[in-house]
């Protein structure tokens, strides 16, 4: 089984789909999001939505989301893909 270092580890792609509101992915994996709450705090979440941190910055969130790759149970499947499962 050959190891993966994390400097091999796919490049993370961050959207912005909303205001204060931010998806982060690879492209074969969904990793998570950030968003902004009312207090003006980043809530961090990992690929199932649970909050996997609170943050004051930004840069600290995404960080998290980032470096919480281990659980890929939100694996990304082309629409193509799944129209051909049907």
């Amino acid at each position: 089984m050959a190891m993966t270092t994390m400097d091999e580890r796919p490049a993370v792609t961050w959207a912005r789909v909303d205001r204060d509101f931010y998806v982060a992915s690879t492209p074969q994996y969904f990793l998570g999001t950030v968003d902004r709450d009312a207090s003006g705090s980043f809530v961090a979440r990992d690929m199932r939505s649970e909050v996997i941190g609170t943050f004051s910055d930004l840069a600290s969130a995404t960080a998290v989301v980032e470096n919480n790759r281990d659980g890929r149970s939100a694996l990304i499947t082309p629409s193509s893909d799944r129209e051909a499962e049907r």
